[in-house]
């Protein structure tokens, strides 16, 4: 039975379990719940995603650059290095954070990259401008990844009123 003491979860209830926490600000249960999935699948890089967003949630920013960098090793795709650029900005490394919106600029070149991946590293520099440029973008263009605006990497963002105009667009709650 799932949940059952001293009975691992099935790999396919770890995900929503982990997001969930994620989504949700429980950011310490969030680190334990992705060291399980990674204890039972070394390779699942999402655990290292949901571990590097929660170390970031509670302004442990070695441990989510620690977690982001391993990701990349893992998947060198855009979505990982917009996470690693974002927790740059937001621990104050913007010299660092702009050169991944620049590999992130040159890997567009050959490969989609979603104009989210470029707000939500601008979004983690706090320049409410350039995030909301790209956030428009994402929205013209109708990227999937549009949805992710009520995630934590926007927080910087939410009290601009571009940011309510834009959710109502979408058809997204506040």
């Amino acid at each position: 039975m799932a949940g059952a003491p001293g009975r691992r979860s099935s790999s396919s209830q770890v995900p929503s379990k982990v997001w969930l926490t994620v989504a949700t600000a429980r950011y310490d249960e969030a680190i334990r719940a992705g060291q399980q999935a990674l204890d039972f699948d070394p390779r699942f890089v999402n655990a290292l995603w949901w571990q590097g967003l929660s170390y970031a949630g509670i302004r442990d920013f070695p441990r989510s650059i620690a977690c982001h960098t391993k990701a990349i090793g893992m998947n060198d795709g855009p979505l990982f290095r917009a996470l690693l650029g974002h927790v740059y900005g937001r621990a104050g490394e913007s010299a660092k954070a702009r050169g991944i919106l620049r590999e992130l600029a040159t890997m567009s070149e050959r490969r989609f990259v979603s104009p989210m991946d470029f707000a939500v590293v601008y979004a983690g520099l706090g320049d409410a401008d350039s995030t909301f440029l790209w956030l428009e973008k994402a929205y013209q263009t109708r990227a999937t990844r549009i949805s992710e605006l009520r995630s934590m990497y926007f927080d910087s963002v939410r009290s601009d009123s571009r940011y309510a105009d834009l959710m109502r667009r979408i058809g997204l709650p506040l």
